[in-house]
């Protein structure tokens, strides 16, 4: 997702008034207007995903006295 995500021009990303523009549009006939017109929801802590990434994060040698040892673990993924 991310390297198809990457080969789309700008302004299929983002514009000034709209994120997920190229995601918006391949939604905008197959689901509710409610639903991909809807604004972007912060997972909540309460769904234990940020316990769970920290955990992930330190299993894998990022320890929290790291600056932003997570944000790190995540990008460390992202690079293999």
């Amino acid at each position: 997702v991310v390297a198809a995500a990457l080969q789309l021009p700008d302004e299929l990303l983002a514009t000034p008034d709209e994120r997920k523009v190229a995601l918006r549009r391949a939604a905008a006939d197959r689901l509710p207007a409610s639903v991909w017109r809807a604004d972007k929801k912060a997972v909540q802590y309460g769904t234990y995903v940020s316990r769970e990434l920290d955990r992930l994060a330190r299993q894998n040698g990022f320890k929290r006295r790291m600056d932003d040892h997570v944000g790190q673990y995540i990008e460390s993924l992202l690079a293999e």
